[in-house]
């Protein structure tokens, strides 16, 4: 681990249902009344997932890259 590493902001992951109509708007795209809670409870959702990811240390990890065939599978 960096001794002196910065520390990383975590993604909003309570955002409500105009929070996420706002910025979709900024985004150009329109959400229809009927999806919009759906919409908000996955992007939460999603945000919460990532925040998880911000404990991993991957600093010294070497990268790794894999391939999959039209199958699925890995060579």
């Amino acid at each position: 681990m960096m001794p002196n590493r910065p520390q990383r902001a975590a993604y909003p992951s309570d955002l409500s249902p105009e929070d996420i109509r706002r910025l979709a708007h900024g985004l150009a795209l329109q959400i229809p009344d009927d999806d919009l809670a759906v919409v908000t409870y996955r992007f939460n959702a999603l945000m919460e997932e990532f925040n998880k990811l911000l404990s991993v240390e991957l600093d010294e990890a070497d990268p790794l890259a894999i391939f999959h065939d039209a199958g699925g599978r890995a060579p």
